[in-house]
C-alpha cells in the first residue's frame, strides 16, 4: 500500500475516534487544536491525492451521530459546520476569496460574534409557541430535546409575537454553574461536556436544576423575512424575547474585523462562559447565496480558532490513580491557576517515564496547558526548584498491593482484582455511553451506591430493582430519577453484543475489537468458548488480543460474573454468525454503482466469513466493481487483483458453494 494512502486511512480513523468522543460521548481526549491540526493534515493530503480519498472520510461529514434515546428529526435546512482560520493570514485569505466572488473590494462589512463552546440547537416555533427543539446531530438529522429545552429560562415557550419561525443558536453552561456542579459530586471535564450531557438527560428535572443558558443568533430563512443583515437577525431574535449575545461587533472591512478579534482574545478569560473561537460573517445576507457553500460549510463565514493556552503554577504534589485495567496514571496537584475559563488544580503526568523525561520535582514552577478545555497536561518545567525529589510509587494507593511493570511496557499496573479504585473505574466504564449506556449512573452516583453498599460489582447493578426504597432514602434521589435509572438498567439488558464485550473492560479489547469479535462469533457463548488460535486468526486482531480475551473468559471469577448476568436476564442483541466459511480469509473491496446497495453485497460476503475493506491494497483478493468504479478499479488493475462484476461474483459464490 502507498505510504500516503496508509497515512490518509490512519488519520481518518483517528479523527473518527476523536469525533465520536466529542460529539457522541461528550468526552474528548484531545484538544480542539490537536484535532484541527490532524484534520488539516488530512485535508491537505486528500487535496494532493484525490484518488486516495476514502468514501467515509471525516472531511465529508458534519457533526456527530444521532442518539437512539431521542426521536430523530430531519432539519428543514442542514446545520453545517464552519471552516476554520488559525491566524491573521487565514482571515485575509478568507476575505480575498469573498472579494473574488462579489468584486466588492475593501467594501465587505463583517459581523464578529463569539463562538460559544456549547451544543448547537434549532428551535422551531409555530404561531409563536415552541413546537420543537432539535440538536445538530449529524447536520441532517438531529435529536428532539424539546422537553429539556423548555427547562432553560433563556428560551421562552411563547414568543412576544405570533410567528412561525426557526431560530438557531448554542446552549451552554456558565463557568460558575459548572464549577459548583463539580464541587457537588459531579465529574464533568468542562462546561461544554456538562451542557451536552445535561441536554441529553432523560429527566427534565435534572436539566432544570443544572441551569443551562442559551444564546440564539441565526434565522435560517432570514432572506425570506426581509431581514437584510445578520445583525438585524440577531436583534429580531431579541425582540421575540429569546436570549442573544449582545457582544457582537460590526467591522467595515477585514482589517477592522482582525482588530476586533485581537481585542476579544484579550477579554476571553473575563467571561463567565467559555468561547472556543470567534465567528466572522459577511453581514449582508443577500450576498450569502452569491458567495455560496461547500458540501460541509458556508463560504461567507469562518471560525477563528484560538491558539493553545498555557499557564505557569507551582507543582504541589504528584500522586498515582488506578484505572479499570489496573494501569497507573500519575497526576499533578497544582496551586490553583486560571486557565481556559476555569480554575485548574490538577493535571495529568501520564506515567513514570514521562515524569522523568520532563525532569520535574515537587515544588517546581511548571507549564500547564488545557487546550480545548479538556483534561490539563503538565508540559514541562518553567523554573527548577528541586524542593522534593519525586520517587516512583511501588505500592497501589487504593489497596496497598505491589505495583507491577511488565517487561517492555512503560506503564505500571495493580493486578489485585479487588482493588477499590479499579472497581469504580470498571463500573464507570461498564455503564458508559459507548458500552451499556445506562443513563443516570454517573461516577458520583456509582460512588454513592458503592459507599452505601447498594452495588459491589457489575451483576449487583442488575439487582438494584430490589433496592429502590434504599435508593430513595439517599439525599438527592427522587422517585423519577430512581425510576429512570431502573428503566435504563432494564433497557441495557438487550444492549448490542459488541457494546457488552467492550463494557467488560478486557485489556486490548476496545470498541473496534469488540465489534470484530461480535461479528465473527455472533453470540456471547461462542466468544466465551473461542480458542486462542481461533481469535488469533481473525484479521485485525492477533495474538495480544486473543491471549487477553481467552484469559479473561477462562478466569473463574469472570465465568461466575457472566453466569450471574445471564441469570439476571441479560439478553444481548446477537449478531448473526457466518452461515459458512466459503470466503474465509478473503478480502473484498466494493466500488462503483451496482444493482443492489453495497450493504447487500457486504452482508453476503460477511455472512460467508469474508472481509470487507474500504481500500485496495496488495492484500485485497477481489474487487467487486460496478459502473463508474473510478480510481479503485484502476489501482486493482495495476496490482493485478481479480476483478468481479455482479455475474462473476455470483459465480464465485456458487463455485465456493460446490467446493
Amino acid at each position: 500500500m502507498s505510504v500516503t494512502k496508509e497515512k490518509i486511512k490512519k488519520l481518518n480513523n483517528q479523527l473518527k475516534k476523536w469525533s465520536k468522543e466529542y460529539y457522541d460521548n461528550d468526552n474528548p481526549s484531545v484538544s480542539d487544536q490537536e484535532y484541527d491540526a490532524v484534520y488539516n493534515t488530512l485535508l491537505k493530503l486528500e487535496k494532493e491525492n484525490p484518488e486516495y480519498i476514502l468514501e467515509d472520510s471525516v472531511t465529508k461529514k458534519v457533526g456527530g451521530s444521532v442518539s437512539s434515546k431521542f426521536q430523530k428529526v430531519t432539519h428543514k435546512y442542514p446545520m453545517l459546520s464552519l471552516g476554520n482560520a488559525f491566524d491573521e493570514e487565514d482571515l485575509i485569505k478568507f476575505n480575498k476569496q469573498i472579494e473574488d466572488v462579489t468584486h466588492d473590494f475593501n467594501e465587505i462589512e463583517y459581523i464578529v460574534e463569539y463562538k460559544i463552546d456549547g451544543l448547537s440547537v434549532s428551535l422551531i416555533y409555530i404561531d409563536g409557541k415552541l413546537f420543537k427543539a432539535v440538536t445538530r446531530g449529524n447536520g441532517i438529522i438531529g435529536e428532539d430535546v424539546t422537553e429539556n429545552v423548555k427547562q432553560i429560562s433563556d428560551i421562552p415557550e411563547v414568543l412576544n409575537k405570533k410567528v412561525d419561525i426557526e431560530i438557531r443558536g448554542e446552549i451552554y453552561m456558565k463557568n460558575d454553574i459548572f464549577e459548583n456542579l463539580n464541587r457537588n459530586g459531579n465529574n464533568f471535564a468542562n462546561p461544554r461536556n456538562a451542557a451536552a450531557g445535561t441536554l441529553r438527560q432523560l429527566d427534565e428535572k435534572i436539566v432544570k436544576q443544572r441551569k443551562l443558558s442559551a444564546f440564539m443568533y441565526s434565522i435560517p430563512d432570514s432572506i425570506n423575512r426581509d431581514i437584510k443583515f445578520q445583525s438585524e437577525a440577531i436583534e429580531y431574535i431579541n425582540k421575540l424575547g429569546v436570549a442573544i449575545n449582545t457582544d457582537y461587533k460590526i467591522a467595515k472591512n477585514i482589517n477592522e474585523a482582525i482588530e476586533i478579534v485581537k481585542n476579544i482574545i484579550q477579554l476571553r478569560d473575563k467571561l463567565n462562559y467559555v468561547i472556543d473561537g470567534i465567528v466572522i460573517k459577511v453581514n449582508e445576507i443577500k450576498k450569502w447565496a452569491e458567495i455560496g457553500f461547500t458540501s460541509k460549510f458556508p463560504k461567507f463565514m469562518i471560525a477563528y480558532k484560538f491558539p493553545e493556552e498555557t499557564a505557569t503554577t507551582e507543582l504541589i504534589d504528584i500522586f498515582p490513580t488506578i484505572g479499570r485495567t489496573g494501569r497507573v496514571t500519575y497526576n499533578a496537584k497544582l496551586k490553583p491557576v486560571r486557565l481556559a475559563g476555569t480554575n485548574v488544580q490538577a493535571a495529568t503526568l501520564h506515567n513514570a517515564d514521562y515524569i522523568r523525561e520532563i525532569n520535574i520535582s515537587i515544588g517546581d514552577i511548571v507549564r500547564v496547558k488545557k487546550a480545548g478545555e479538556i483534561i490539563p497536561k503538565v508540559l514541562g518545567v518553567e523554573t527548577k526548584r528541586n524542593k522534593q525529589i519525586w520517587k516512583e510509587s511501588k505500592i497501589c494507593p487504593a489497596c496497598e498491593n505491589e505495583l507491577i511493570r511488565n517487561e517492555g511496557e512503560v506503564d505500571q499496573y495493580c493486578f489485585y482484582e479487588d482493588c477499590p479504585q479499579k472497581n469504580i473505574a470498571k463500573l464507570e466504564h461498564f455503564v458508559s455511553r459507548g458500552a451499556m449506556d445506562i443513563e443516570g449512573l454517573s461516577i458520583a452516583t456509582i460512588e454513592t451506591f458503592l459507599n452505601n453498599g447498594l452495588i459491589t460489582n457489575i451483576p449487583s447493578i442488575y439487582k438494584l430493582n430490589d433496592r429502590i426504597s434504599e435508593m430513595l432514602d439517599l439525599p438527592g434521589f427522587q422517585e423519577k430519577s430512581v425510576n429512570n435509572i431502573i428503566n435504563a438498567i432494564e433497557k441495557s439488558k438487550s444492549q448490542d453484543l459488541d457494546k457488552f464485550i467492550f463494557g467488560l473492560g478486557i485489556r486490548h479489547v476496545g470498541a473496534k475489537n469488540a465489534k470484530i469479535l461480535a461479528k465473527r462469533f455472533g453470540s456471547l457463548e461462542k466468544i466465551v468458548n473461542a480458542s486462542n488460535e481461533e481469535i488469533t486468526k481473525i484479521r485485525d486482531l492477533g495474538e495480544k488480543v486473543a491471549l487477553s480475551a481467552t484469559n479473561f473468559f477462562k478466569d473463574d471469577t469472570n465465568k461466575k460474573m457472566l453466569k450471574q448476568l445471564i441469570d439476571l436476564g441479560m439478553n444481548l442483541k446477537e449478531i448473526a454468525a457466518p452461515i459458512s466459511n466459503k470466503f474465509s480469509g478473503m478480502t473484498f473491496v466494493i466500488t462503483g454503482t451496482l444493482s443492489q446497495t453495497r450493504t447487500f453485497f457486504s452482508d453476503i460476503i460477511e455472512s460467508n466469513n469474508g472481509n470487507i475493506s474500504g481500500s485496495v491494497t496488495s492484500k485485497t483478493d477481489y474487487i467487486l466493481a460496478g459502473s463508474n468504479a473510478g480510481s479503485k478499479l484502476e489501482k486493482a488493475k495495476n496490482l493485478g487483483i481479480k476483478i468481479l462484476n455482479e455475474d462473476s461474483f455470483y459465480k464465485l459464490l456458487e463455485k465456493e458453494n460446490h467446493e
